[in-house]
């Protein structure tokens, strides 16, 4: 949420400014209790900042935000509202034609590998996705739900997988044991947490306090290899810091959540 003045600073000093428009559409709604409507309305001045020849990259915001998915970033850009429909800072938006460079060459620029990658042409490598329909054409809410036809990484290309990678192991069986970060976070009085299970084992999730202490159980069961969700609802808890435990077996992982009310 950058000032006029800061963002004069940051033109002035060169920095690249990496932005995540997609947090918008499941985390936009908690942004009103958090910072309030007059900065919610500055945040990511993505127009503002392009206009001032500010270098620009979209990213993802992964793990905090669990859609890693180019078609939401390239839509939230564009469109900046919530799942509901909440608008945010409409008079920011970008068109198409904007997004898809920032999120191409910009982040390619951002990656000191503009000589190699962020467009198709001579003396580039010829990595791309083919969408199952037009970027430029389809409606702009329908962006998001996009997928892929193809994949093309070092000339070769792979038919309806986004990897083209054989494998014993189904494509929807985690590799390794996860905890992700909560979505969103800060959060009121509601959040998500995910998780991944490479191998049936009991999994033992817990919601903790800042000594340690645990203060609610929210898995405690056996599951099958795969990707996982479950929501928190802190009601009765106080603002604060959090954390949230998870063990599966030898694994233990341990995340932070901010519950601001």
């Amino acid at each position: 949420i950058p000032t006029q003045e800061e963002l004069q600073r940051i033109k002035a000093l060169g920095i690249v400014v990496s932005v995540q428009p997609g947090a918008f559409y499941r985390s936009g709604e908690s942004y009103r209790y958090i910072f309030g409507e007059e900065r919610e309305a500055r945040m990511f001045p993505i127009k503002t900042m392009d206009e001032m020849g500010i270098p620009l990259a979209f990213g993802s915001d992964y793990p905090t935000e669990p859609d890693v998915d180019p078609q939401l970033t390239l839509q939230e850009a564009i469109v900046r509202k919530t799942q509901k429909g909440h608008e945010i800072g409409p008079n920011e938006r970008i068109d198409r034609m904007t997004a898809l460079k920032i999120h191409t060459l910009g982040s390619a620029y951002a990656n000191f590998a503009e000589d190699r990658l962020g467009s198709i042409e001579e003396g580039k490598l010829a990595d791309m996705a083919v969408w199952s329909g037009d970027y430029f054409t389809v409606p702009v809410s329908e962006i998001k739900d996009l997928t892929f036809d193809a994949v093309i990484v070092g000339g070769t290309v792979y038919k309806n997988s986004a990897t083209g990678i054989e494998s014993g192991q189904s494509a929807d069986i985690p590799f390794t044991m996860q905890l992700f970060q909560n979505y969103p976070n800060p959060f009121n009085p509601v959040t998500t947490i995910g998780f991944t299970v490479k191998e049936k084992c009991r999994v033992l999730l817990d919601i903790c306090d800042l000594q340690g202490r645990k203060i609610k159980t929210l898995v405690n069961a056996s599951y099958q290899p795969g990707y996982y969700t479950v929501n928190f609802t802190a009601r009765q808890l106080a603002s604060g810091v959090y954390f949230c435990r998870i063990r599966m077996g030898n694994f233990i992982a341990v995340r932070k959540m901010l519950l601001l009310r």
